[in-house]
């Protein structure tokens, strides 16, 4: 009976932890919804005993930091909640938080993803790729550094996501090449060592023949001789007597032992290759991920956190009174040094780990297979076509559009207009315009007249350099969104007093060295950004980071400009940029490789920006002096009340 009673118990008990996993399971299925619901709900205290719109904008502000770290929905989606929750909390009007989605900065994004998508459509970025492997060595570091410089480049003024994914291929292609002319190197090698060796009396004697193979130009890199093995008739063996068969037998063995040690070094030997061609893999996948990421800090197109940094720092300074200092000509006087020397510092880095050992191992012949490789990739590409040469001058002519509308040292051509009245999306805009209107093939005037050009002309029509279905194709309307998201959560944040509250909070801190103070946000924003998105961190930081630098009396694009920048340098995680997601699907990579790497490159990252940031950029921007706008209205803030 006893016995009965306590199966049944613990049958009971099974149910009962089934029961509860079963619940469990189909919570965990709803947990997007569910972390929504608790998330809207969690904060409502605040709002609810705390009087004021700054309660008020706290409650979104951390609904949407909430989702934004748990990306229980999408980011862009959490991004459109200030159009709900703004009005409904009486912190900013609908058509206030509207003007947010498409401001100055959204307009100068479009441009230059627009233009971005057209060097695309024409595989100019690739001909720059291949122009730049062409006239580097086929040693791997010049190869990695030949990657590493157009990588660097383009993701300069286009997606650093598109980037990667064009110069992935491109490793995959060379790295083929190089595991090719290996196994051909190794395989020439035991064929001339069983053609000297001595066979031992059980084999049969052979003749082998080595005729030429005729080859098409596809297989132009397989083996250039055929071998014919001619069995002959093998002789009647006397059979030995005495001490002559007690030495045949001793040979026997020697030559067992000889043959076992010589299969044992060439399994070695293949273990050494398999470990030197793994070793490069690494290094030339990493490379382009690295090259992406430190590439897109150089202009203030380049990564969507600068433009977040662009668009609140316009707001903050408008705030007071003041124009915004941050123009696209004067980041890169800040940003292109600081990216080059961490792209030189991440060559160093790759070859140090990866390449100490497998540099001068590699044979002519794989650099001959590379070469070659590189050569009919960009023969492939046939000549220079009418596109892509309207592309480089459009892309060069808006280049200069941005670079001389103010250069500062000079009188730029927005003098020409009145003033305020000219952005750079201005020309971003307009440069994104002629991409819809100009040919993409030559038009059928003048000198191009030739029967071929009207042959084509009047099988294909007008046809644009880019169509606007293909653009919105491409474009990526979930970063447009995100910016503007965090654009209305800034603006909401000034106008309701909440980031002026957090930097009185904050000014505690103020005992502290400035460039010691930025040094620990910009590592703690550097290792948080490898779990979280770059963009929302940048969102959130930008209005705390500002206060909090006009409370400590230095100027506000001082920790901006650092934190913006800091969010970039994520080179530990594969989830933390797309460049990282991409080079580690090829499956070259493991987390332990990338975070044992990477955790280097985010201290020295760190350390350049410290850098950067206190000599040449302070130079640029007067960092270490608040803006006299500023000055007047934070001592008016700060100075007690008169007796």
């Amino acid at each position: 009976m006893e016995v009965g009673q306590r199966n049944f118990a613990g049958s009971k008990t099974r149910r009962t932890l089934q029961r509860m996993r079963s619940v469990l399971s189909d919570l965990l299925v709803m947990k997007s919804p569910l972390v929504v619901f608790v998330a809207l709900l969690a904060y409502l205290p605040l709002p609810l005993i705390v009087e004021g719109k700054e309660s008020r904008c706290g409650y979104v502000l951390l609904v949407m930091a909430t989702l934004w770290l748990t990306e229980a929905v999408s980011i862009p989606v959490t991004a459109l909640l200030p159009v709900i929750l703004f009005p409904i909390a009486g912190v900013l009007t609908a058509a206030d938080v509207g003007r947010s989605y498409l401001s100055n900065t959204s307009l100068l994004f479009i441009g230059g993803l627009v233009v971005a998508i057209g060097v695309e459509e024409c595989h100019l970025h690739k001909r720059v790729a291949l122009t730049v492997l062409r006239r580097v060595g086929a040693d791997p570091k010049w190869i990695m550094l030949g990657l590493m410089l157009p990588t660097w480049f383009l993701s300069m003024w286009i997606s650093n996501t598109a980037t990667a994914s064009m110069m992935i291929p491109i490793v995959e292609a060379v790295l083929v090449q190089i595991r090719h002319a290996s196994d051909h190197s190794q395989g020439s090698g035991s064929k001339s060592d069983t053609e000297g060796s001595t066979q031992t009396e059980d084999e049969p004697d052979e003749k082998v023949t080595f005729l030429p193979n005729n080859h098409t130009p596809a297989d132009r890199h397989e083996e250039s001789f055929r071998v014919e093995i001619h069995p002959s008739k093998p002789e009647p063996l006397k059979r030995p007597s005495g001490e002559a068969q007690s030495q045949t037998s001793s040979e026997r063995k020697k030559n067992k032992k000889k043959k076992l040690q010589e299969e044992e070094g060439e399994e070695g030997d293949q273990k050494a290759r398999e470990a030197q061609h793994c070793r490069l893999a690494k290094a030339l996948s990493l490379c382009i991920a690295y090259s992406a990421n430190v590439g897109g800090i150089a202009t203030l197109t380049g990564t969507p956190p600068n433009l977040v940094l662009k668009g609140q720092v316009d707001m903050f300074f408008d705030k007071y009174g003041g124009s915004s200092p941050l123009s696209f000509v004067e980041w890169m006087g800040l940003g292109v040094p600081l990216s080059l020397l961490l792209l030189g510092f991440c060559w160093l880095w790759l070859v140090l780990v990866f390449m100490d050992r497998c540099c001068g191992q590699v044979g002519d012949d794989q650099k001959q297979a590379v070469r070659t490789t590189i050569q009919e990739e960009y023969r492939a590409m046939g000549p220079i076509s009418f596109s892509e040469v309207e592309t480089l001058v459009l892309f060069v002519f808006l280049a200069l559009i941005w670079i001389t509308r103010d250069p500062k040292f000079v009188p730029g051509w927005a003098v020409l207009f009145e003033d305020g009245y000219i952005s750079d999306a201005t020309g971003a805009i307009l440069v994104a315009m002629l991409f819809f209107i100009l040919p993409a093939r030559k038009p059928r005037v003048f000198c191009w007249r030739s029967q071929k050009v009207v042959t084509e002309v009047q099988a294909e029509g007008y046809v644009p350099l880019l169509t606007w279905k293909r653009a919105q194709e491409k474009l990526p309307w979930g970063i447009i969104i995100l910016l503007g998201g965090g654009f209305a959560l800034a603006k909401g944040c000034k106008i309701s007093g909440l980031s002026l509250w957090m930097g009185q909070q904050l000014s505690a801190f103020g005992d502290l060295d400035p460039w010691l103070l930025n040094l620990i946000i910009c590592t703690a924003v550097a290792m948080a950004t490898e779990v979280t998105s770059n963009v929302a961190t940048a969102t959130l930081l930008m209005p705390i980071v500002a206060e909090l630098a006009v409370r400590i009396g230095v100027n506000p694009l001082y920790l901006m400009s650092s934190s913006a920048l800091a969010t970039s340098f994520a080179f530990m995680m594969p989830v933390a940029t797309p460049p990282n997601a991409i080079v580690f699907s090829h499956g070259h990579l493991s987390i332990p490789d990338m975070a044992k790497v990477g955790f280097v490159m985010n201290l020295v990252a760190v350390a350049v920006l410290t850098l950067a940031v206190n000599t040449w950029g302070d130079a640029i921007f007067g960092f270490s002096t608040l803006p006299d706008v500023m000055t007047n209205v934070t001592l008016r803030v700060t100075s007690p009340p008169a007796p």
